[in-house]
Order: structure tokens, then C-alpha cells, then sequence
């Protein structure tokens, strides 16, 4: 019987496979272990990285890096006062309430509101220079979007171009100041 891909170990400590040698450093335990550039070694990453991060390729010729995703979770607050919204927060407005849009948000911020309030609306103000777009309908610069029934909600995602927050998801009735 003929091996054609024999396995071998070698006297230095390396494997053998199909006549290359692989050889590699003292590891870490639970290391990961990685190609060499010279494609016969193995190269164990430099740490173990942490809880919940993932390996990410830096593309070839590089090894790849431990990174820390970001799974978007938002934080939720009760509302029942002004206040000026935080990016990537979500309010629940618990009274008649007025939240003043941050005045320089970055491309793609997202803010997040639901009312539950038995009675008193929820009224979205954009900053000076800002509008807020609900479908076709704009509000004017430092306008406003206003709830009209408990259980109503808006998400809305800053544009930079055209300093518009658009609605991107919308349930119940909101009236626009235009």
C-alpha cells in the first residue's frame, strides 16, 4: 500500500504532510493558530483576545485582529419632562412632553420614541438649522413632529447632506409643522 499525503513528526518538533514541513512556537493554551507569511510555519495570534470579541480578517497578508462588535443596543428611559434626546437612545414619553433633537448629530444617528401616555401628546423639535421628513412632508427649519395618540412611536435617522431627520419607521398618526 502506497500513503500518498503521509503525516509525519519530524526530530526538530515540526509535522510533516506530503513532504512540507509545518512548524510552529510554544503555545498558549486555547491560542489560535494562524498561517506564516512563509506559508510552511504556523504563527499563534498575540493574545487570546476577550469574552464576546470575534477574530476579523485585515485582509491578505495580515493576520487577523480580535475586535469587539457592537450588537447596537439601545438604551431606553422614561420620559415625563423636556429634554434634549442622545443618539442612539430611545425614549418612552410618559406625559406631555417636548424632546429638542440633538443640534449636531453625526451622519446615520437614529433616535428612538414611543409614547405612553394616556393623555398628553409627544412633540419632536429639530434643531435651528434642522427638519424633520415624515414621507413627503417636511417641517420647516426648527420644526416639529407631534404625536397624537398613546401608542404612537417614531424612529428617526439624521441625514448630514441635507441636515433632515427622516422618519424611518412610524406608527400611528404624527403631525408635521410645516
Amino acid at each position: 500500500m502506497t500513503t500518498t499525503n503521509a503525516i509525519g513528526v519530524t526530530t526538530a518538533g515540526g509535522v510533516a504532510f506530503s513532504g512540507t514541513v509545518f512548524k510552529g512556537t510554544a503555545l498558549t493554551a486555547y491560542s489560535v493558530l494562524t498561517g506564516a507569511a512563509n506559508g510552511h510555519d504556523f504563527a499563534p495570534l498575540s493574545s487570546l483576545g476577550t469574552t464576546g470579541q470575534v477574530l476579523t480578517s485585515q485582509g491578505a497578508g495580515a493576520a487577523p485582529v480580535w475586535d469587539t462588535i457592537n450588537l447596537g443596543s439601545t438604551t431606553w428611559t422614561d420620559q415625563a419632562t423636556a429634554f434634549t434626546a442622545v443618539a442612539e437612545n430611545g425614549y418612552f414619553s410618559t406625559a406631555a412632553v417636548t424632546a429638542t433633537l440633538p443640534a449636531t448629530p453625526a451622519q446615520g444617528t437614529t433616535i428612538y420614541f414611543a409614547v405612553d401616555a394616556a393623555t398628553g401628546a409627544l412633540t419632536v423639535t429639530a434643531a435651528a438649522s434642522q427638519k424633520i421628513r415624515l414621507g413627503n412632508v417636511v417641517s420647516a427649519s426648527a420644526g416639529t413632529c407631534v404625536s397624537t395618540a398613546q401608542g404612537d412611536s417614531l424612529t428617526l435617522t439624521y441625514r448630514a447632506s441635507d441636515t433632515t431627520w427622516i422618519a424611518t419607521s412610524v406608527i400611528g398618526n404624527w403631525t408635521i409643522s410645516t
